[in-house]
């Protein structure tokens, strides 16, 4: 079970933070690897979290940071208490790991790191500093999950639900409904594809909320408005992938029983979903 921390340190709201219902970006191990806690799971949810150097709270849950071992952390330092948390912060962007383990005993014991420099100071400097301002965390530590603001109470319970769920008899080879993934940024929670049915005339809406709705990695199954869905497909459009585009989805269509089917359905790995187990997800749409 995850370590649930109540306690946060708040500073009031600024006039320029980010508008809380609105997705935020999501880092990639590429782009991102050395704000990692831990190596890279490609199977496993991906969560950030901001931390202040002098931050009591902070220093508390970096000592029982083997907790969050499961997940795909990302950390980042938001420097909120001051001149002192930005020099030090400014010290800690000169390691070569910024997020490694002789800088994480230094926070803990509020010194000074004494780290291998790195030659990526300024690149590093910016990567921080840009999840720290898309995000604008206005209490730390604070953690985001799917790129809205989570506590690791829920985050535990719902990555919990979803395994529950995701265990099925039917196995679907994710490679081969390429074609139905939607381009998008993704925490990577699971796997969900939607079955849209035929004539559904909230199409565009659909598609505009699962876009936004990045805790998931999402398929679209539609048997029309091929040209409505395909510029929001990972694969993007052409005849070619308009014709596997349409065979995969009557596949997924046949595979769950859902030919007839008038509401738009969703698939969670290999179960198809109740409107109750939808509620408990918290998934809209």
């Amino acid at each position: 079970m995850l370590l649930v921390i109540v306690t946060a340190i708040i500073f009031p709201v600024s006039t320029l933070a980010a508008d809380a219902n609105s997705p935020r970006p999501i880092p990639d191990d590429m782009t991102y690897g050395q704000f990692l806690l831990n190596d890279w799971n490609p199977g496993a949810p991906v969560i950030i979290t901001f931390k202040d150097p002098f931050c009591p709270y902070c220093i508390r849950a970096l000592k029982d940071i083997e907790r969050l071992d499961d997940l795909n952390v990302f950390m980042f330092w938001s420097p909120i208490l001051g001149q002192a948390s930005i020099s030090r912060v400014e010290e800690i962007l000169h390691c070569q790991a910024p997020v490694g383990e002789q800088v994480i005993k230094a926070v803990i014991e509020r010194q000074s790191p004494q780290c291998t420099k790195n030659k990526q100071t300024e690149v590093l400097a910016q990567l921080n500093h840009r999840m720290v301002e898309a995000y604008d965390p206005q209490a730390v530590p604070s953690y985001y999950f799917g790129g809205r603001r989570s506590s690791l109470a829920e985050i535990s319970n719902l990555t919990s639900r979803v395994k529950q769920l995701s265990a099925s008899t039917v196995t679907l080879d994710w490679a081969r409904y390429d074609t139905l993934l939607l381009q998008q940024q993704s925490s990577q929670l699971a796997r969900v594809v939607v079955v849209v049915p035929e004539d559904y005339p909230r199409s565009k809406d659909l598609i505009d909320t699962l876009l936004s709705h990045s805790r998931y990695q999402w398929y679209i199954s539609s048997i029309d408005n091929y040209n409505l869905i395909c510029s929001q497909l990972n694969n993007g459009c052409n005849q070619e992938k308009r014709q596997d585009f349409f065979q995969k989805s009557q596949e997924i269509q046949l595979l769950f029983g859902l030919e007839e089917n008038r509401q738009p359905r969703l698939i969670l790995g290999g179960r198809l979903l109740s409107d109750a187990q939808i509620a408990g997800l918290n998934i809209e749409y």
